[in-house]
C-alpha cells in the first residue's frame, strides 16, 4: 500500500482534478480505488506519464460505437484511462478492466472467461495504477519506438489530445513519425473504429482471437455470468 501510495502522490497532477460531480456520479459503477484516486489526486498520469486518467462521459458516445450489440460489453463498459497514442483502459462493469489498441483494433478483457472475480480494486491496482510505459508505444516502419520522439517533437499533450498516426487507421506495419500529428481523441477514435472492427483477444491463449465484438461466442467459449462486486 505504501508503494501504491507513493506511486500515486509522484503521479498527482492537481491542474487536472476530477470534476466536482463525477465521484457521485459513478459511485456504484466504477471501483472505489479509482473514484479516491480521483477524489485525492486528481486525473492522475499513469504508465511513466503516458496515460490519462479520464471522466467517462466524454467517451460514451464512442463506446455505444464500438460495444453496440455485444452480449458482453454492452451498454456498461467505460473510458477510464487514455493513452498518449489513443489507447483505451476501460472498466466493464460486469467483466473489470479492460484495454483497447487502436493499432490492432483488440479489445483485452483480462477476466471475461473467469467464473469469479477479482476484485475490482485490485484490478485498478494491479492493472492501471502499475501499467508499465511499454503498454503506451507505437512504432515507426523500421520497428523504433515513438512515443518519446513524438514527445519531443510535438510536445505534451493536454486535455484530450493525442499522438495520432495519420490517415486513419493506423498501420500495423508502422507509421512514419512525419505522419503524427496532435489530435483530439475521440474524433480520431471515431474515425479509426468507424474504418475497423473490434476484435476480442486473450493473450494468454493459443489462438487468441475469441470473437469479434458484436458476434456471438463460438462453440467452447462463453464469458463467465458475474458481476465485478465493488
Amino acid at each position: 500500500m505504501q508503494q501504491l501510495e507513493a506511486l500515486l502522490s509522484a503521479a498527482s497532477d492537481q491542474r487536472r482534478p476530477a470534476p466536482a460531480d463525477a465521484v457521485a456520479l459513478w459511485s456504484g459503477r466504477l471501483p472505489p480505488l479509482l473514484l479516491d484516486i480521483w477524489r485525492r489526486y486528481g486525473l492522475v498520469r499513469l504508465a511513466g506519464g503516458r496515460l490519462r486518467l479520464v471522466d467517462p462521459r466524454r467517451f460514451e458516445p464512442l463506446m455505444a460505437y464500438v460495444f453496440h450489440g455485444d452480449p458482453d460489453l454492452a451498454g456498461d463498459t467505460h473510458v477510464i484511462g487514455l493513452g498518449d497514442l489513443g489507447e483505451l483502459a476501460l472498466w466493464s462493469e460486469r467483466h473489470g478492466f479492460g484495454f483497447l489498441s487502436p493499432l490492432l483494433a483488440a479489445v483485452e478483457i483480462p477476466f471475461i472467461l473467469s467464473a469469479s472475480a477479482v476484485p475490482a480494486d485490485t484490478q485498478i491496482a494491479d492493472l492501471l495504477i502499475a501499467m508499465p510505459h511499454s503498454a503506451i508505444e507505437a512504432f515507426d516502419p523500421e520497428q523504433r519506438p515513438l512515443h518519446d520522439r513524438l514527445q519531443a517533437r510535438l510536445g505534451r499533450l493536454e486535455q484530450d489530445d493525442i499522438y495520432a498516426a495519420t490517415p486513419v487507421p493506423p498501420q500495423v506495419a508502422g507509421t512514419p513519425i512525419e505522419d503524427y500529428e496532435v489530435a483530439d481523441a475521440v474524433e480520431w477514435l471515431e474515425a479509426v473504429y468507424t474504418a475497423m472492427n473490434v476484435t476480442l483477444v486473450d493473450y494468454q491463449r493459443a489462438p487468441f482471437q475469441l470473437r469479434m465484438i458484436g458476434a456471438p461466442w463460438p462453440p467452447g467459449l462463453t464469458a463467465g455470468q458475474k458481476k465485478v462486486p465493488l
